[in-house]
């Protein structure tokens, strides 16, 4: 298999966590992570991580969200 920079490619995740519900999205455009990200925290997970790169010439999001109580969470728009 031949492998070049224009290729997505993604690791997994291992945590043993605390037994909370999670949710992870790799390869988001920056609208998808938008709308899973109002989608989730309606649902009450938070943000965990999030990571953004370059495919090619377009941007692309890694993020993971754990189900988790504390205060609201807020995204600011453009």
């Amino acid at each position: 298999m031949a492998l070049s920079r224009f290729n997505t490619r993604f690791a997994g995740l291992f945590d043993k966590g605390d037994g909370s519900a999670w949710q992870a999205r790799h390869g988001m455009t920056a609208e998808a992570y938008q709308a899973t990200f109002d989608v989730l925290v309606h649902q009450g997970y938070r943000l965990t991580y999030v990571c953004g790169y370059s495919e090619g010439t377009r941007a692309r999001y890694n993020a993971v969200w754990q189900m988790s109580d504390g205060p609201a969470w807020q995204a600011p728009r453009p």
